[in-house]
């Protein structure tokens, strides 16, 4: 009984799913929608030879790429410096101020958090108005433009912002579990010096244990929509903004283009997952 409700529960939670994707890809190839008239490359071939296909994808996994790898960065030194190694193991793992503080992103909404930094790196913003008063620009045109910019560089700092306390709260809780302060204070009585175990214990460890976090915040990080939304060009466009721009259009002829978007990104993320699954020696099938 137990086993049939579960079945049960898979399928009502894939079927939705399944019967999307199932849809999305007949209306890529002609076989469904108003502008079904049969079976046709011609949707993905017009997709291909736009360039979007390739422009989106590799805007998209960079942008999420790099966001994680920099929040990883920040978040294990963050973890490093709020576990106070080389002190009094009490103190270490007692609570502070600051530990409770890093977790304060987290009540801000995706799109909150976008428009507040919008506000901050727009050339009209906060930075903006500070260097102007302060001289060092004479007008908006000689701020650098952080947002909506073809690079996404305000994408990616809204994205660390957002996920930077995640993963500092992470480390730090995987490194109290693990005890890494004992094996520091071990480390240091053999001679190894803090950056050495740092570098060559702390970190890959940390790592290693929080690897299925990591891939699952990326793949999260592909599939966000409204900071790509609010922060990003129209020039390169993620697959979000993407599939939603050409679905919700007037001009039927780019619903197609979206649905080809949309089975295009389903495969990447269920390839990507296969992946990891393989490398994790944990293959489901």
């Amino acid at each position: 009984m137990r086993r049939a409700i579960k079945y049960l529960f898979i399928c009502l939670c894939l079927a939705p799913l399944l019967f999307g994707v199932i849809y999305s890809l007949g209306y890529s190839l002609g076989l469904a929608g108003l502008l079904s008239d049969g079976f046709t490359w011609d949707y993905w071939i017009g997709l291909i030879n736009s360039g979007n296909l390739m422009r989106s994808t590799i805007y998209t996994i960079g942008l999420g790429a790099c966001s994680l790898i920099i929040a990883v960065m920040a978040a294990l030194v963050v973890s490093w410096k709020s576990g106070r190694y080389g002190v009094d193991h009490r103190s270490s793992i007692s609570k502070s101020k600051a530990e409770v503080l890093i977790l304060l992103p987290l009540l801000f909404a995706p799109v909150t958090a976008a428009f507040c930094w919008y506000q901050i790196l727009s050339p009209g913003g906060f930075i903006a108005r500070a260097s102007f008063h302060l001289g060092l620009i004479h007008e908006t045109s000689e701020f650098p433009r952080l947002v909506n910019d073809d690079l996404g560089i305000g994408i990616v700092i809204c994205h660390v912002f957002l996920i930077l306390p995640v993963f500092s709260y992470l480390f730090t809780a995987t490194a109290h579990k693990h005890r890494l302060h004992r094996l520091y204070l071990q480390s240091n009585t053999l001679g190894a010096s803090s950056w050495y175990f740092f570098k060559k214990v702390y970190t890959p460890m940390l790592l290693q244990k929080n690897m299925r976090v990591l891939w699952l915040y990326l793949i999260f990080l592909l599939g966000t929509y409204e900071v790509p939304l609010l922060l990003g060009g129209s020039r390169s466009q993620t697959f979000s903004v993407f599939i939603a721009d050409k679905l919700t259009r007037f001009n039927l002829g780019d619903i197609p283009s979206g649905y080809c978007m949309a089975i295009w990104y389903t495969v990447l993320i269920t390839v990507m997952t296969a992946l990891y699954l393989r490398w994790q020696k944990s293959i489901l099938w």
